[in-house]
Formats: structure tokens, sequence, C-alpha cells
């Protein structure tokens, strides 16, 4: 679904070929819309009183495993990054400069 929604809004872009002014506008508006609409529709469909402490828990952990990952891959490719400079040849990666 989510790609058949980008590929709908670059495609409406590319046929519209709005000016930067427009585009700012329409970006501004979605981002308005999408503001106030998501905590409105959030609290119809999710209420407060279904939340237990094993879901907060369960988030917690989901939270904790997402920010486990990300420290992981900026170390890995800062690693990669300051080999790739000090060893091209190991790496297979041409420097130009």
């Amino acid at each position: 679904m989510l790609v058949g929604i980008t590929t709908t809004f670059f495609l409406l872009f590319w046929y519209l070929d709005p000016s930067v002014l427009t585009t700012v506008s329409v970006i501004g508006l979605i981002a308005t819309l999408v503001d106030y609409l998501v905590p409105t529709l959030t609290a119809s469909v999710c209420h407060p009183e279904n939340w237990t402490g094993s879901k907060e828990r369960k988030l917690e952990e989901i939270c904790r495993e997402l920010a486990n990952v990300q420290t992981q891959a900026s170390v890995k490719w800062s690693v990669f990054y300051d080999m790739r400079h000090s060893r091209p040849k190991v790496v297979g990666i041409r420097l130009h400069g």
C-alpha cells in the first residue's frame, strides 16, 4: 500500500509539474492535515483503557532493540568508512582525489 501511495504521489507531481512555491505549499498543507488527523483517528481507533503494563513493557523492549540496531549500524558504518580511507585495497574501493 505504501508503494502505491508513494508512486501515485510522485506520478501526480510529475504530471501536474507544479512550481516550487506550490510544491512547498502542498507539502505544508499535507503536514498540517497529518498533524491534525493522526491524533484524532488514533484516539478513536486505539482506546487508552486497552493499554496495559505488559504492552508498555513490550513497547519499551522494541524501542530498546531498535536503538541497539541503530547504534550497531552506526558503529559498523563508521568502521567501514575509516577502513575505506585507511586501507582502500582491503575494502576494494578506489579513492579519487
